[in-house]
């Protein structure tokens, strides 16, 4: 069989799954092996969708999964002057670290904080260390060499300014924080947009959208290449 292949939801092993669950398939190759395709069938006859970053979501019946294996080279990821987390992906959507000479494999990558991606290229594993691919990035593909590769991260670090903060008035009255993409954090590159969120005190039922006095701090701004950003929240006030 050269391989196997079990079923994982919110990342707990599992043989059966509710309807609606989001459930992944982890492929396990054997020694020199990748996985080729992968194919579900569900009980009920309906149409099944394409398995998708190795996911799919489980219906209201069961599920047949069928996975083929075949001889393949190993794939190896490593980040350069970076860290970050990257999955490689065959042509039917499900994560691998082996493929088959010919095989197409998408490279699929992020840098952690404080990084960015400049590039993402492909070396032959061998002799030769020749070049498979350049430029690459993020959701780009390469044709997989009758060898073994490695896929080479390129990151830089970004620059950061620190963010101070300062309220106007008493802090039972509000409080707000800084975030980038959903994190909260003292220091930011220049560049990317930011924006406010305003936390108010468990007594005070007033949404941000109802104050007048502070749909400014709503709005998506870059942030200056400043040393530092001193930043004031108006009282917040019922209406």
């Amino acid at each position: 069989t050269n391989g196997k292949i079990s079923f994982t939801v919110n990342g707990k092993t599992v043989t059966s799954a509710a309807a609606g669950s989001t459930v992944t398939i982890v492929a396990s190759p054997d020694s020199m092996c990748g996985l080729k395709s992968v194919s579900l069938k569900y009980a009920d006859g309906s149409a099944v969708p394409k398995v998708t970053d190795s996911t799919f979501t489980m219906p209201e019946c069961d599920v047949v999964v069928n996975a083929t294996f075949e001889k393949g080279y190993y794939m190896g990821v490593i980040f350069k002057d970076g860290k970050g987390s990257a999955e490689l992906y065959n042509e039917n959507g499900v994560a691998t670290t082996t493929a088959a000479k010919g095989a197409k494999i998408t490279v699929k990558a992020t840098a952690d904080a404080g990084y960015a991606i400049e590039k993402i290229y492909v070396v032959k594993n061998d002799s030769s260390k020749a070049v498979v691919q350049d430029n690459m990035k993020s959701g780009d593909s390469f044709t997989m060499p009758d060898s073994r590769v490695f896929v080479y991260v390129q990151c830089k670090e970004t620059a950061t300014y620190k963010l101070e903060k300062a309220i106007s008035g008493s802090a039972l009255n509000g409080n707000f924080v800084l975030k980038v993409n959903g994190s909260e954090v003292t220091r930011a590159a220049a560049g990317p947009p930011w924006k406010w969120s305003a936390a108010l005190p468990a007594a005070t039922a007033l949404p941000m959208t109802r104050s007048p006095s502070i749909t400014m701090l709503m709005a998506r701004i870059p942030i200056p290449p400043t040393a530092s950003l001193s930043c004031r929240l108006p009282m917040l006030r019922l209406l």
